[in-house]
């Protein structure tokens, strides 16, 4: 559990920091003159996302911490984590009609377009640890006690329970795939569905030097969350220990 909290606490500081990893002008995705965030506006919009973004972060924590529920802890987390992404989108709407009026200059790369990190095999690489995992709880199947636990309160002591089924002890690898899917989704549409408001000097290395930072640090979040939920099913359903 306090593995989850702790998870549950990187989600709500990544997510309060993701407007802040970019350049000046530009704010919740939206290119704004690069006074607009020190403007009213720009801080009340700020105080708004970050609110929602702890309130997100507190009700997940704590209902992992008192729903003695199988699985739980992996549905808020993806809970948690797709409210994220409403907040963040109800602010890039509230910031849209304050964008900077756009250049009639357009710029265009000529060459083949950027890879995503790591390439195909750096990406599925979440996805290889989410399977190898299933497949060696599949294979210790006669290992699986016939319930094991889920849920452990703040003393330590499980209180939740799943009895042993394909979907209850699969369910955690599939939220696993399922959101290493959307982030993979994530990545792909910023890559490819998204256009860099400059691609020549020192401002358009600047931009994809950002957008590549963006990028590295989606992957790793995948990485670090296929592993988490791996490692919780093997060590939850085969050895029938809390995490």
């Amino acid at each position: 559990m306090n593995t989850m909290l702790g998870f549950i606490a990187l989600v709500a500081i990544s997510s309060h920091l993701a407007p802040y990893l970019t350049r000046r002008e530009t704010f919740f995705g939206v290119t704004v003159s690069r006074t607009f965030r020190e403007g009213p506006l720009a801080r009340k919009v700020s105080r708004q996302y970050a609110v929602e973004i702890w309130l997100l972060a507190i009700a997940a924590g704590a209902f992992v911490v008192t729903a003695p529920m199988p699985f739980v802890s992996g549905e808020m987390l993806l809970g948690q984590t797709i409210g994220a992404s409403v907040a963040f989108a109800k602010a890039w709407s509230a910031v849209r009609p304050h964008a900077a009026v756009p250049t009639t200059i357009r710029e265009a790369a000529i060459g083949p377009r950027d890879g995503l990190p790591g390439g195909i095999a750096g990406q599925l690489g979440p996805f290889l640890i989410l399977f190898a995992a299933a497949a060696y709880v599949a294979l210790n199947w006669e290992n699986v006690p016939a319930r094991f636990p889920t849920h452990w309160n703040l003393a330590g002591k499980a209180d939740g329970w799943t009895a042993k089924s394909i979907p209850g002890v699969f369910r955690g690898f599939a939220i696993g795939f399922v959101s290493c899917s959307m982030m993979l989704f994530t990545s792909y549409a910023v890559l490819n569905w998204t256009r860099l408001p400059r691609v020549t000097g020192q401002d358009g290395q600047q931009y994809r030097r950002v957008r590549r930072i963006n990028l590295l640090a989606q992957l790793a979040w995948a990485y670090l969350f296929a592993v988490l939920l791996a490692w919780t099913g093997v060590y939850c359903d085969v050895c029938g220990r809390r995490p």
